[in-house]
């Protein structure tokens, strides 16, 4: 057996203990750590971090922390391994064991940053070296980030999506929106004019018309005993590039606003309207 065999990873939940953790082995490695006031900072940023331990019979030899800085992007804030572990795939494991949990969160991106070969270092050669075994590939150099003695380079690797091993299948888009109204030619007739940038579709063998926008079929049916209309269904929020603008519009063709508006992320808004079937039609942007 081999000692990455006999190692164990796991996820720090004590502030105190990432803090503890991250200390003893940043001082252990001064050839990569040797400024007191970034060891500091490292000591105090881990407690709200993501933090993993490798450990050897419960000796810590090694830690990751994850800085989450957005939905999309995580960075490898600050990680170290015994200088006795290395080359044997410990940090490749924290690694690892770091960014399947954030693609199980459904981040994108892992981030990391370290000396450029800017200036010259034979241990963060190193350093650059792992990382780029790891899958890391450089992005850019930030000259004065760091102060201009000490460049920055920063690397950045894809986080797979998880896949569910049960599934035979994947969801990748939504295919169709069907709307129920009581007369589906009328029906038809408003969704042209609350879209009138949609695709009209006719399927004579079929017997079938129905609009396309941006890749959605947008199918207005007739209601029956089984499906009727109204606002108890499953109702399609449409994302607009003017939210004033378009809610206008469906007003302006007989929509009833039916709750909202309300502020969401990124500065944007939402609403729900009801068309003059009595069905839902979901609003959203800025």
């Amino acid at each position: 057996m081999t000692i990455e065999d006999h190692v164990t990873l796991t996820k720090i939940s004590i502030d105190d203990e990432k803090s503890k953790i991250c200390e003893s082995i940043l001082r252990s490695l001064p050839q990569w750590f040797g400024i007191e006031s970034a060891i500091v900072d490292y000591v105090n940023d881990v407690k709200k971090m993501d933090t993993w331990m490798a450990s050897i019979n419960d000796a810590p030899i090694g830690f990751i922390a994850i800085n989450k800085h957005n939905q999309y992007t995580a960075e490898i804030h600050v990680m170290g391994i015994l200088e006795d572990y290395h080359n044997k795939k410990i940090g490749s494991q924290l690694i690892q064991k770091a960014s399947d949990s954030l693609s199980k969160e459904g981040f994108t991106y892992l981030s990391v940053k370290t000396l450029s070969e800017s200036r010259e270092d034979a241990n963060y050669a190193k350093t650059r070296k792992f990382y780029l075994k790891n899958g890391f590939l450089p992005v850019e150099e930030f000259k004065t980030l760091w102060g201009e003695e000490n460049p920055c380079l920063l690397l950045i690797k894809n986080l797979p999506p998880t896949k569910n091993k049960n599934s035979v299948q994947s969801i990748k888009s939504i295919a169709a929106i069907m709307i129920h109204v009581p007369d589906w030619k009328e029906g038809l007739a408003w969704y042209q004019k609350a879209f009138p940038e949609a695709k009209f579709i006719s399927l004579p063998e079929f017997d079938f018309e129905c609009l396309q926008l941006n890749g959605v079929n947008i199918e207005v049916v007739k209601a029956d005993e089984k499906v009727g209309s109204g606002i108890y269904g499953i109702a399609a929020d449409w994302e607009a590039s003017d939210f004033d603008l378009t809610f206008n519009h469906f007003v302006s063709l007989g929509a009833t606003l039916y709750r909202g508006p309300m502020n969401i992320e990124g500065g944007r808004r939402m609403c729900k309207l009801k068309d003059p079937f009595g069905n839902l039609l979901g609003l959203r942007g800025p």
